[in-house]
């Protein structure tokens, strides 16, 4: 028997944000999309392109967020970040090995 459904298990969540970069010293856009598994770990794919006030780039979201409905996808264009969910929140490769 199944105590929690799938869907309260993981739960991806989107996010989109202009944004100053310091590393490149201008405005980028920036595109991450969480992939949050019941509160053991989460896993984050993320891009920035150049920032234009008046248009907002077609090419930053996927045609579909299918693509992150894994924590061990890797997705072409975007880099990927793992955390492991403590008491204190730690970067990790984590998802790579599950």
């Amino acid at each position: 028997m199944e105590i929690l459904k799938r869907e309260i298990i993981n739960k991806l969540v989107e996010v989109v944000i202009p944004f100053y970069d310091e590393n490149s010293k201008s405005y980028v856009y920036g595109y991450f999309a969480s992939l949050v598994y019941a509160g053991l770990f989460c896993t984050v794919w993320y891009k920035y392109i150049p920032w234009d006030p008046y248009i907002k780039p077609a090419d930053l979201a996927p045609p579909s967020l299918d693509v992150f409905n894994t924590y061990h996808a890797d997705v072409v264009g975007y880099k990927k970040v793992t955390y492991l969910i403590t008491k204190d929140i730690v970067q990790t490769n984590y998802g790579r090995h599950l």
